[in-house]
């Protein structure tokens, strides 16, 4: 017999103008953090304008139908980044970088929850110029990532609506959780700041 209760999220998906949004999302540095379960992380992602010609225009923040992205991982299994509490506690800030510094941010950023997963929301603040120009760059930096799960890979999801011309959509890059650490020309076994070659 059917018992309980279960929630079911329904979201209404749009398909119209171009279906590949020309943003390169990546990490800058390494993508692997310390999985001890005491540690705190950081992960530096970059969002890039690819198109050599096309500016991506945005949906400003008050805009009936703001375009968003939308950052989240997995929070159930082993091959989550962290248990529910864990995910809840990071932080994500943004800034706007210009050709080789970073510039005055546009971006809004707010923590939400969708059933038990955490996920933070970027919106354009800007309404005069809504939008990524060519080679326009978004720098996020996701912070306080404590992991106490198995080691192994998980995933970091960017999902993308309301952007004008192109179809809503979703990327994802891949986390490694491990006890090695490479930062810059180091490697740590148990530590997020190695001092040494090993």
């Amino acid at each position: 017999p059917l018992g309980g209760n279960r929630i079911k999220h329904l979201e209404i998906v749009n398909q119209r103008g171009k279906k590949t949004l020309p943003i390169n999302v990546g990490f800058i540095g390494s993508s692997t953090i310390l999985n001890d379960g005491r540690t705190p992380n950081s992960l530096t992602l970059r969002l890039s304008n690819v198109s050599p010609t096309d500016t991506i225009a945005l949906n400003p923040f008050d805009s009936p139908t703001p375009s968003k992205f939308i950052i989240s991982f997995d929070v159930a299994g082993d091959w989550a980044l962290g248990t529910v509490d864990q995910v809840s506690a990071i932080t994500v800030a943004g800034a706007d970088w210009g050709s080789d510094h970073k510039v005055e941010s546009d971006w809004h950023i707010q923590k939400e929850t969708m059933g038990n997963s955490p996920q933070w929301t970027l919106t354009h603040l800007n309404k005069a110029e809504p939008g990524l120009a060519p080679g326009h760059v978004v720098q996020l930096t996701i912070s306080n990532i404590i992991s106490s799960l198995p080691s192994g890979q998980t995933n970091l999801y960017v999902r993308y609506e309301n952007i004008p011309g192109y179809w809503d959509g979703q990327f994802f890059r891949t986390v490694e959780k491990g006890p090695l650490l490479v930062v810059g020309q180091n490697v740590g076994i148990g530590t997020t700041t190695p001092q040494a070659k090993l």
